[in-house]
């Protein structure tokens, strides 16, 4: 397809995808398109190089800038090296976090094919660019091979990554790739989950004044048999019999008791349980 339209975006995009930047396949093969909704991102910039389109998007909402990079990578060896060094000078344009998604054409491990070989010299190359650009490859979730020859007895492939920088990670910390039902290609699409903010996960913490509280011995007895979870659950049963305890009044102040709880109230309210989803 050489003639793109907002309308032609929005009817592959599900209807709120309306900006777009794509560079024209030759033949039947190597067009990329990149797009977004352009209620919630601005285009800021952008780079089409010979083997990657790369965009600098901006949130409306809150101002927070990232650079997706799209690539449709060459087949051999020598081009494959301009396209990473295509990739790098790319990075070098703007300081944001990094993406860099979909079709490699070419795998980094003899297990990323259903019939494995030796590491050729392009495999190795693709992994020490990766590792030179300190880049983080994201494993698909629920599947093992992202192209098919759509053969009776197939041959299977890795070709297809996601990739993401640690100004991402840092960002988005809880991305998980999760390969779609193939519709159409002969490659199956990669849906980017997660993003949500940092959080600590739950732990135990004993709080040395808990034994100052009428009751202590009770809740350890009771929760000494059970299971490891039992932990988690003391702890609450602690804090609840400390808020009743009038004892514990002046230990809770002087051992950071209310701080804890500001914390506890300030993540509830920022809703860090939650996970969004991108479309790439």
């Amino acid at each position: 397809m050489e003639i793109m339209t907002p309308e032609t975006i929005r009817a592959v995009g599900g209807g709120t995808q309306d900006a777009f930047v794509a560079k024209p396949s030759i033949g039947m093969s190597g067009g990329i398109l990149t797009s977004w909704d352009s209620r919630k991102w601005e285009e800021v910039d952008r780079a089409v190089g010979e083997f990657s389109v790369s965009v600098l998007l901006e949130c409306r909402q809150t101002g927070g800038k990232w650079v997706c990079s799209n690539v449709y990578g060459p087949h051999e060896d020598g081009p494959r090296e301009m396209l990473w060094e295509e990739l790098s000078a790319t990075r070098t344009m703007w300081n944001s976090p990094w993406l860099v998604v979909r079709d490699f054409n070419v795998t980094r491990f003899p297990e990323d094919r259903n019939r494995p070989g030796q590491i050729t010299p392009g495999m190795a190359g693709f992994s020490s660019w990766i590792d030179g650009e300190g880049l983080i490859d994201i494993p698909t979730r629920n599947q093992a091979f992202t192209w098919s020859n759509l053969r009776e007895i197939p041959s299977l492939a890795r070709l297809d990554r996601i990739l993401l920088d640690a100004e991402w990670d840092a960002q988005f910390p809880r991305c998980e790739v999760v390969a779609l039902p193939r519709v159409v290609s002969d490659h199956v699409p990669l849906l980017l989950t997660g993003g949500g903010e940092s959080y600590t996960p739950s732990r135990f913490c004993y709080e040395a004044w808990w034994s100052s509280i009428e009751g202590f011995n009770k809740v350890v007895t009771n929760s000494w048999s059970k299971d490891y979870t039992a932990a988690l659950e003391c702890g609450h049963e602690m804090q609840e019999l400390a808020e009743t305890n009038a004892n514990a009044q002046p230990l809770r102040r002087s051992n950071g008791w209310t701080q804890r709880r500001k914390l506890e109230y300030f993540q509830s309210q920022r809703g860090w349980s939650g996970r969004g989803q991108r479309w790439l």
